[in-house]
């Protein structure tokens, strides 16, 4: 056996020269064998098997994997138990996250670079549509500050703040297309091109809305969806203004 420096591995690594590598449950090396452990290593001939101590650290990793995976699922049940299947709880900071985090992770990268081909300024179409299809969770103004927006879990989140506008429109397109499994985001794509014209003038009207000015903002409140009592309102406050039904005067 003779020893060897300058080995750079990361952790613990092991590389073989010569004939074929057996791997079932040891490691055995035939011909020549390097192990490094940090910048250490040792080449034998002949037949090796991996020592002791590394198989101990092996393990040891596992079982350091199995721990942290169980503190997850520990942690989460005692989220559920503490405060059941409820939306009314806030989510945590903790939870808020792990929960951005993985939604970045779970797009995938061929649309993260995806650049917005519809012009830049936002269309009379994007603003009709977000008011038409968006507005009843995010808002007119797209503060998420909604009855359907507040009560969702997690709530809608507040379009203008970073987290959203620093996505990639890519990011926008494939959230808006496909929607977010496990919130009260929908996919509302169906694969044409159409869907995916109108799709990008949303994420250019998203991109628009610090922006948005108060004419704008009345202009999609009258698009906004309405129950039959809100329309009737509507229509008794416009007759109203234009004195068509006012109260008779006493003399």
């Amino acid at each position: 056996m003779r020893a060897c420096a300058g080995a750079l591995f990361a952790g613990v690594g092991a590389f073989h020269e010569g004939s074929e590598v057996l791997l079932a449950g040891e490691l055995v090396f035939q011909d020549h064998l390097v192990l490094a452990v940090g910048s250490v290593c040792a080449v034998a001939s002949g037949k090796a098997r991996i020592p002791v101590r590394v198989k101990r650290l092996f393990i040891a990793l596992g079982l350091l994997l199995v721990l942290a995976f169980a503190c997850i699922v520990a942690g989460g049940a005692v989220l559920l138990v503490a405060g059941g299947v409820s939306a009314k709880a806030e989510p945590t900071r903790l939870e808020a996250a792990i929960a951005r985090r993985l939604l970045r992770m779970g797009i995938p990268d061929e649309y993260k670079q995806l650049r917005n081909p519809v012009a830049p300024q936002p269309s009379a179409a994007g603003r009709a549509h977000f008011a038409d299809h968006c507005a009843v969770c995010h808002a007119t103004d797209g503060s998420g500050q909604t009855e359907m927006g507040r009560n969702l879990y997690p709530r809608s989140p507040d379009l203008l703040r970073a987290e959203t506008q620093e996505l990639s429109d890519g990011e926008l397109f494939y959230i808006i297309e496909n929607g977010v499994r496990l919130t009260g985001m929908p996919g509302w794509g169906d694969g044409s091109e159409h869907s995916k014209h109108e799709t990008w003038q949303v994420v250019a009207f998203i991109r628009h809305l610090p922006r948005l000015t108060r004419e704008e903002k009345l202009e999609m409140e009258r698009m906004n969806p309405k129950s039959m009592a809100e329309w009737r309102e509507m229509q008794e406050d416009e007759e109203f203004l234009q004195g068509r039904d006012q109260p008779a005067r006493t003399k």
